[in-house]
């Protein structure tokens, strides 16, 4: 085998094992983005929901507010890393920590194997 190849399997199967060993830590904070988002959208429908009497509504501040509520329900650790690591786990299996890998994989390997081929090839 070429050197360039060796260069290229082995960038592949390394970019590989990574996206393996870090796809649970994506997909926790995939899961906190998205429970964050839909609390600041259910806490801004429900402020522009309040009517206000003659008093214009500053809106600023409705964002302030929530933004303030959700820090508060973040800090105490109601969403933290480990409670969602514990909520995914709740069936006693990993599979939802993997779920959606394999385009990862496939993509990483690919990425990484070309890059590197191209790299020694080049050198």
């Amino acid at each position: 085998m070429t050197e360039e190849l060796i260069q290229a399997v082995s960038a592949s199967a390394g970019g590989m094992a990574s996206t393996l060993l870090l796809f649970p830590l994506d997909v926790i904070k995939t899961k906190m983005q998205a429970s964050r988002r839909a609390l600041v959208e259910e806490q801004d429908d429900k402020t522009s929901s309040t009517t206000t009497s003659g008093n214009d509504f500053d809106n600023s501040s409705g964002t302030t507010a929530t933004k303030s509520t959700l820090n508060s329900s973040s800090s105490s650790g109601s969403s933290s890393a480990l409670a969602v690591a514990c909520e995914l786990s709740a069936g006693g299996s990993i599979r939802p920590f993997f779920s959606g890998v394999g385009p990862g994989l496939v993509q990483s390997g690919i990425e990484k194997g070309i890059y590197f081929y191209a790299y020694t090839f080049l050198k």
